[in-house]
């Protein structure tokens, strides 16, 4: 009995190490001085028939918050915006925005294909530019700088 319950905990924990060892949600960092909120396009099946695009997520200095909960061994493209607290584009430098999609300044989420998110805005939306970040294993954390 005293061997089965060893056996059991043993799997239990071989389990739960093996689940958390798999997880790897995407992130991103402030590292700049203010506020960022962050509006971010990614897909939520593979194949990639079905995208989401939702906002605003808040950042606040110096701080990190998980964009996309996702698995370990992950490959995808992440399109994001972000706007400071004086309601400006942040723009990293060297990186050019040439993505567009339909936003809104009040919290949304929208799914569907990326053409639906992309062109032909609803009534309150606006066309912006998003940045394009190829998520890859090991390599799941955006640093965004001053």
């Amino acid at each position: 009995m005293k061997r089965t319950l060893s056996l059991l905990a043993l799997c239990f924990i071989s389990a739960m190490w093996t689940a958390t060892a798999a997880r790897a949600d995407v992130e991103m960092c402030n590292k700049t001085d203010g506020l960022l909120q962050i509006a971010i396009a990614h897909p939520i099946t593979h194949p990639y028939a079905t995208n989401q695009i939702r906002g605003w997520i808040r950042i606040h200095p110096r701080e990190c918050e998980t964009m996309v909960a996702a698995d370990g061994n992950v490959s995808f493209p992440l399109y994001y915006v972000m706007v400071q607290e004086d309601m400006s584009i942040y723009q990293p430098a060297g990186v050019r925005a040439e993505y567009p999609f339909c936003i809104r300044l009040a919290a949304f989420v929208r799914r569907g294909s990326w053409a639906k998110l992309q062109g032909n805005c609803p009534s309150g939306y606006a066309l912006q530019d998003f940045y394009l970040y190829n998520v890859r294993s090991g390599n799941l954390t955006i640093d965004i700088n001053n």
